[in-house]
């Protein structure tokens, strides 16, 4: 089973993500805030973390340094709705695995997050979990 984390304070957002990917068989964990969201990656250890740049605390960008400062390579997918160059920019060096720039079409959200539970779902395998 794998386990999605989104850190989002657009309640909707995560509701859509939930709604969609809690029936394929997924656990779905929402954080409003980047660090509600840092304290439940370190309690659940998800596959696959969404994280929204804009959030109320902390920057999207500096939650993503944070998962990867302590070595780990779960797959990060960010949202935001900021400057593309100054949001990629900023994450090159992180190793984010995908990027969408808000508003796009949900279609366009599954088949990348799709592509990204198929790495996940290959992972798990070659680790044997």
């Amino acid at each position: 089973m794998l386990k999605l984390l989104v850190i989002d304070d657009e309640k909707d957002f995560s509701r859509i993500i939930s709604k969609e990917y809690v029936p394929m068989g997924c656990e779905v964990y929402i954080a409003e805030t980047g660090e509600e969201g840092l304290k439940k990656f370190a309690e659940v250890r998800p596959d696959i973390v969404i994280v929204d740049n804009k959030l109320p605390d902390i920057a999207g960008v500096d939650v993503v340094k944070k998962i990867r400062a302590d070595g780990n390579d779960v797959l990060l997918f960010m949202v935001t709705v900021d400057r593309e160059e100054h949001v990629l920019e900023a994450i090159r060096p992180y190793q984010v695995d995908k990027y969408m720039k808000k508003p796009f079409k949900l279609l366009e959200l599954k088949d990348s997050l799709i592509g990204l539970m198929g790495e996940a779902i290959k992972r798990k395998k070659e680790l044997g979990a």
